[in-house]
């Protein structure tokens, strides 16, 4: 069996404004305001109990990416683990392709 990866040949270039250039509105325009950190922060932590409840499912309905470490130190040992062994999985396996190409 043959395994390839292959890679979009289309590449997108876009402009990132220096900031020197930028008007005042634009300014104000690119970072938050207190109001929404404030509704962002107020979703983090009602993620975080969804997280921390332990509803079977309840899971699904929010995204937990990023917030790991915050979940439970058992549940961080499980990824922690979980990480070391598909590394582990992927090393073996270019281990034994690359000896199967060299006899």
């Amino acid at each position: 069996m043959t395994r390839l990866v292959a890679f979009d040949h289309a590449t997108e270039v876009r402009f990132v404004p220096n900031l020197m250039d930028m008007s005042k509105e634009e300014l104000v325009h690119s970072w938050y305001t207190e109001e929404e950190e404030r509704a962002i922060q107020a979703d983090l932590f009602q993620t975080l109990k969804v997280l921390r409840s332990g509803i079977e499912g309840a899971q699904n309905d929010v995204c937990t990416r990023g917030l790991e470490h915050l979940h439970s130190s058992l549940h961080l040992e499980k990824v922690k683990t979980r990480k070391k062994n598909v590394i582990k999985a992927v090393l073996r396996e270019q281990a034994r392709q690359k000896k199967s190409r060299n006899p």
